[in-house]
């Protein structure tokens, strides 16, 4: 069964704060400059700046200000959620655990930074390991967010014993690597 699905959107501003994201060499200002276009990304790391982990003796009130507070590597981090959060935050249909899968998500992006550290990688591509374990499961949550109740059945597949990606393809024609190639060329997305 071959299913048609749309790339989905990518605002324009979390398209520049990944292709920032994704630089060695990361301009914090002009990373603030970017997350301030955009009220999800201006939230979500005033938020980080202000929480108790980050405990400022004055509220961050700048995207400028968070930036600096929390540093580079949880700005990353931060932008990356809001942006994965934003664009596939409805998998209840689907019958995807959110809770569960933002988890994985963020277990495979820090195993995949801690490799890359550990095997003597340069800084910025260390960063970009995190970026990339993030996105990993991209062609899913996309899957999953356009055709709930498709992917609901490849769901009940893989608990019933199939292969998800086998699943994946009796259901959509594709699997969610293939899916997810095509989201990140749309997005744009550096290698």
């Amino acid at each position: 069964m071959n299913a048609t699905l749309e790339l989905p959107p990518l605002p324009a501003a979390h398209s520049r704060a990944l292709n920032l994201l994704s630089e060695s060499d990361i301009d914090a200002s002009a990373l603030a400059q970017v997350v301030e276009t955009d009220p999800s990304l201006t939230a979500s790391i005033l938020r980080a700046a202000n929480s108790a982990f980050s405990a400022p003796v004055h509220p961050i009130d700048t995207a400028n200000a968070a930036v600096i507070r929390i540093g580079l590597t949880d700005t990353r981090r931060v932008i990356v959620g809001a942006i994965a959060s934003a664009a596939f935050g409805q998998l209840d249909a689907a019958e995807i655990d959110g809770g569960e899968t933002w988890k994985h998500l963020v277990a495979v992006a820090l195993l995949t930074q801690a490799a890359m550290w550990r095997a003597g990688t340069p800084r910025g591509a260390v960063s970009q390991a995190f970026t990339a374990g993030m996105l990993h499961d991209i062609g899913r949550l996309s899957m999953a967010a356009q055709d709930p109740s498709r992917y609901a059945i490849v769901g009940t597949l893989a608990r019933n014993g199939a292969d998800i990606r086998e699943a994946e393809m009796r259901m959509f024609g594709f699997d969610h690597a293939d899916w997810g190639g095509q989201v990140s060329e749309a997005w744009k997305v550096p290698d």
